[in-house]
């Protein structure tokens, strides 16, 4: 009897744990989904940088880009179309985004903090921190 207890006890948490590990990652996935502003902390007054990054269900990855010192037109947002995928409840990786002016952007990103209004993410690509914070739209 105390040996199928024993068992009987392993296996429920170990229900518990996977359960709440799933739970939880998909959870984030769900705050994270939707339209985010890109907030530059170098510059508040910036407004000419625009990089609004779009996460949707399924995915799927817009990042809203103003291609100034490329295009020089000012009034130009492009987007580039890439995808995401949850890799644990505080990371997750970005790929396929073709843009050369992007580099650091198809990588494994952490969630540094994300609320209601806020995200914070970076990742540690070519031997350094890439940081970006948003807010939500």
């Amino acid at each position: 009897m105390k040996k199928f207890f024993v068992q009987f006890l392993l296996l429920f948490v170990s229900f518990c744990f996977f359960t709440y590990i799933s739970c939880t990652k998909s959870s984030v996935e769900n705050k994270l989904q939707g339209k985010w502003k890109y907030v530059n902390v170098e510059n508040f007054y910036d407004t000419t940088y625009v990089e609004d990054w779009e996460f949707k269900s399924g995915g799927e990855l817009i990042i809203h880009y103003r291609d100034l010192q490329w295009m020089g037109n000012p009034d130009t947002v492009v987007e580039y179309k890439g995808f995401y995928s949850m890799d644990s409840y505080e990371k997750f990786t970005v790929s396929g985004i073709e843009n050369p002016h992007l580099p650091y952007y198809n990588c494994q990103w952490e969630i540094v903090k994300m609320n209601n209004n806020i995200l914070m993410i970076v990742n540690n690509v070519e031997g350094g921190l890439y940081f970006r914070e948003f807010s939500m739209l």
